[in-house]
């Protein structure tokens, strides 16, 4: 087995693979050339970094990485149907913990659906431990209340990532975001929401509240409403235990799926 840099593979070269390895699934995966471009941009992907493994000359798998500070992440693995089954995963794997320890950074990540345990047991198998469980889940903005919040656009600053919560998907982290809104009940700040329009609706990639309640997360929806009207809003990758998922369930948002973050400490 060989490996080779992404960065050597014209990008349908690439496109193509990565569609044939996810073919089948769990949930769709399949992309163009614009949508990998985009998606290794905003997720500070390196095709540096990331991997194809060759078997005798011949495309086996590709491994995504991803690096921001001391955070390193596994943006997205599969090998090609023809090579389940004999180890390609596992050497991907090994690959990234190599990669992960000389760039000297804290900690590896990656994200796994529930319910794919070939594969959750082979990053525990590997040492990987389980962060969290993450939830996306869709709904439908509506009116709940009358709200006195206001939402203030700004830009990522200090208090910002020092309010992040540790625990945040590699996916939806403020790093890679320019959209991001305070807010706020008068003059008092009370957490932050970070979201772009998507299609016909909204993603919210990150929503925190320094003291979560159901009043308000009703007004900050109210407050998205009023902005955006009736449209539909996906919560992507929100901590599945977390009070503020509750309360979104209870507003009728339908879990579409969850997925374990797991993490390998250098």
């Amino acid at each position: 087995m060989a490996f080779l840099s992404l960065q050597q593979l014209p990008l349908p070269q690439v496109t193509k693979l990565w569609n044939g390895a996810f073919v089948n699934y769990m949930k769709p995966m399949g992309i163009t050339e614009d949508v990998l471009q985009a998606r290794m941009k905003q997720y500070a992907i390196s095709p540096a970094y990331s991997t194809v493994a060759t078997i005798e000359d011949e495309y086996a798998g590709i491994m995504l990485f991803g690096l921001k500070g001391n955070l390193a992440w596994i943006g997205g693995m599969a090998t090609l149907p023809n090579y389940r089954g004999y180890g390609i995963g596992r050497s991907l794997v090994a690959h990234a913990i190599s990669l992960a320890q000389s760039l000297h950074v804290k900690e590896l990540r990656l994200e796994v659906i529930v319910g794919n345990e070939k594969a959750e047991n082979l990053y525990r198998s590997t040492n990987f431990m389980i962060i969290n469980t993450l939830a996306v889940a869709k709904g439908t903005l509506a009116h709940y209340r009358e709200s006195p919040i206001q939402l203030k656009p700004t830009r990522v600053n200090d208090w910002h990532l020092a309010t992040q919560p540790d625990s945040a998907s590699w996916e939806t982290r403020l790093e890679a975001s320019d959209n991001v809104h305070d807010i706020y009940l008068k003059e008092q700040r009370l957490g932050y929401i970070c979201f772009r329009e998507e299609g016909q609706g909204l993603y919210i990639q990150q929503f925190v509240l320094l003291e979560p309640t159901q009043a308000l997360v009703e007004a900050v929806l109210t407050e998205l409403h009023t902005l955006y009207s009736s449209v539909s809003c996906k919560v992507h990758q929100m901590d599945a235990e977390s009070e503020l998922y509750r309360y979104l369930q209870t507003l009728g948002f339908e879990e579409l799926y969850q997925q374990r973050q797991m993490a390998y400490q250098l």
